[in-house]
């Protein structure tokens, strides 16, 4: 597909930015997985959500099984859309949470780093791969392995629901899965990581990595929830955001 036409952020309008925040979704969801976040968000902050193709307003377009071709042009998205504001905080969960680790090297290689980065429901991008792929998961393993994730949902008990997302989170997952692991220590930026006490999929100890991808401040919390709860985390999050806005660049 042209990336050079796709909209690569959906994002709210606010008259005064104060602070923005970039947020990643996880493997098979789209931008709109973030309308609760954009709805909490308080006047000063700006939310603008990644769009990636295969879902929502874009499931016309081939979803992408390679994260390396889109962290390019996300990146460009992204300072496109900061100009000359403030630096953003990139947010991401599971999936997105590698996306936005990946988005952020970027930037800051260029020198227009983000001004933190914030993970949960991810192992840090230095670990090895610690379950099955998913992508190469047979039908009903990877919806078993869905229903752990979010036992609640309604969609695995329906396949004629379930199939076109299945595609689409193989896809996803196989982008993701294809990655390997980054060396440690590649950025330089604070990060925040939240661990889902009761996730099935990633432990306490791979999300207390993330310390050793970065060479910056680095702060580890918890809460309860499974591994789809984290928008639960969303008010914290923002708060944490507004708080610490240009924190580098003072520390600096």
């Amino acid at each position: 597909m042209d990336f050079a036409t796709h909209d690569w952020l959906r994002r709210t309008k606010s008259a005064a930015v104060a602070a923005r925040l970039i947020c990643f979704p996880h493997a098979g969801a789209g931008a709109g997985s973030f309308a609760t976040w954009v709805k909490a968000a308080p006047a000063p902050l700006e939310i603008c959500a990644v769009q990636l193709p295969g879902r929502e307003t874009v499931r016309h377009l081939p979803p992408v099984d390679d994260l390396g071709r889109v962290v390019p042009p996300i990146a460009a998205a992204v300072r496109e859309v900061t100009g000359t504001g403030p630096a953003p905080w990139l947010y991401g969960h599971s999936m997105g949470a590698a996306l936005a680790y990946h988005v952020a090297y970027h930037l800051a290689a260029q020198g227009t780093g983000p001004a933190g980065l914030i993970v949960s429901g991810r192992r840090a991008p230095h670990l090895p791969q610690s379950r099955p792929a998913h992508h190469e998961l047979a039908e009903q393993d990877l919806v078993e392995e869905m229903r752990r994730a979010d036992p609640a949902s309604q969609l695995w008990l329906r396949p004629h629901w379930r199939r076109p997302y299945l595609a689409l989170l193989r896809a996803d997952s196989a982008a993701l899965e294809r990655l390997g692991p980054q060396p440690a220590g590649a950025l330089e930026l604070p990060i925040l990581a939240y661990h889902g006490r009761q996730d099935p999929w990633v432990s306490a100890f791979e999300i207390a990595q993330w310390q050793g991808a970065t060479r910056g401040a680095f702060e580890l919390r918890h809460y309860d929830g499974a591994h789809s709860d984290h928008h639960m985390i969303r008010h914290e999050v923002m708060a944490h955001v507004l708080a610490n806005d240009g924190a580098r660049e003072v520390a600096a």
